[in-house]
């Protein structure tokens, strides 16, 4: 299948014509099943070309995201894959976080790694045996000077990793934790918050007696979180905050140990009394909000000893203006609603 050939066929997936379009999915499942290597090989070329256009580049990274992991229409081809066909294919997939001109096709691409990672190993160590290249390219990425949007889908790819290779990353040590604070201290906003998410990702998912050493840097996290609250930085800062919500959900324990509970809490207090203007964003408030209700609620028997009073009376406080807010706003909701009738 040459490169005009699958590019038409890829342009016909996203056309509004139905007939075309499930044509062209039709003939993919066939290619899938018939000729794998011939349809991957030929997918991994339109994702290299710069002749390509960005959308269609798209397609075909999302198309062997598919291929790799599976549809509930199409079964995963990994395993039918030829040693040559694999090999051309991890090597594309790296090239393209690193180096196409699209964002978009860029994090794709890395969800392709991700996608690969997870079919051919179980932890770090097979990781490395059976894709030696990927662990040294991602390390490579994520140092300052590439550029933005390179490091930025390699710290993604990291984060969707940790279930699978977060142990192997903390067993080495210091060089694990300095990448971390290179990241969470990066001028980049966009750095600095997948920075966060990933140590947080890390706090969630590994064991308790594994994740000790993050206690280094999950302070500067607090920094991170309030560095980006003011500046304004919403949609970064909105997915800190959601990932924090699983971590202080699984693992509340550990901001108390750590000794981070006290300016976790009162950064995450600051943000909820803020008011309802200061975020274009909402949902900020509310993430916020259920950040530190889970560290109260899992956190209750050292919040109820005298030195936590401080915080439960300002989480009363707290949810007390909340309600103050929600009276008003049905007060708006009602005034709102007797003028449409009239």
């Amino acid at each position: 299948m040459d490169l005009s050939s699958i590019c038409e066929i890829l342009q016909a997936t996203q056309l509004t014509d139905g007939e075309a379009r499930q044509k062209a999915e039709k003939m993919l499942d066939k290619a899938a099943e018939d000729t794998p290597d011939l349809l991957v090989a030929a997918l991994a070329k339109a994702l290299d070309s710069a002749e390509v256009a960005e959308n269609l580049r798209q397609e075909a990274a999302v198309i062997l995201r598919q291929l790799v992991t599976g549809l509930t229409s199409r079964e995963s081809v990994w395993e039918n894959l030829e040693a040559n066909t694999k090999r051309g294919l991890c090597g594309q997939v790296l090239k393209s976080v690193e180096a196409d001109s699209s964002k978009a096709v860029r994090r794709s691409a890395g969800q392709i790694v991700t996608a690969i990672a997870a079919e051919i190993a179980e932890d770090f160590g097979q990781l490395q045996k059976e894709w030696p290249e990927v662990l040294p390219a991602l390390s490579a990425y994520v140092t300052p000077g590439r550029e933005i949007s390179t490091r930025v889908v390699a710290l993604e790819v990291l984060k969707d990793l940790v279930a699978v290779i977060g142990d192997g990353l903390l067993a080495q040590g210091q060089m694990c934790i300095s990448m971390l604070a290179t990241q969470l201290g990066d001028q980049s906003a966009e750095v600095r918050s997948c920075g966060a998410q990933l140590v947080l990702h890390m706090i969630e998912l590994l064991a308790t007696d594994t994740i000790e050493p993050l206690g280094e840097v999950l302070k500067t996290v607090v920094l991170v979180i309030q560095n980006l609250a003011n500046q304004g930085e919403e949609a970064e800062l909105k997915d800190v905050l959601e990932t924090l919500i699983s971590a202080t959900e699984d693992e509340a324990d550990f901001f108390h140990s750590s000794g981070v509970l006290k300016d976790m809490a009162e950064t995450l207090l600051k943000i909820c009394n803020a008011g309802p203007q200061a975020f274009d964003d909402s949902g900020i408030r509310h993430s916020a909000m259920e950040a530190i209700m889970n560290l109260a609620v899992n956190l209750s028997e050292e919040i109820s000893e005298p030195e936590g009073h401080p915080l439960l009376e300002m989480l009363i406080g707290l949810n007390l203006q909340w309600m103050t807010e929600v009276e008003e706003d049905v007060d708006v909701w009602t005034k709102e609603g007797k003028d449409d009738d009239d």
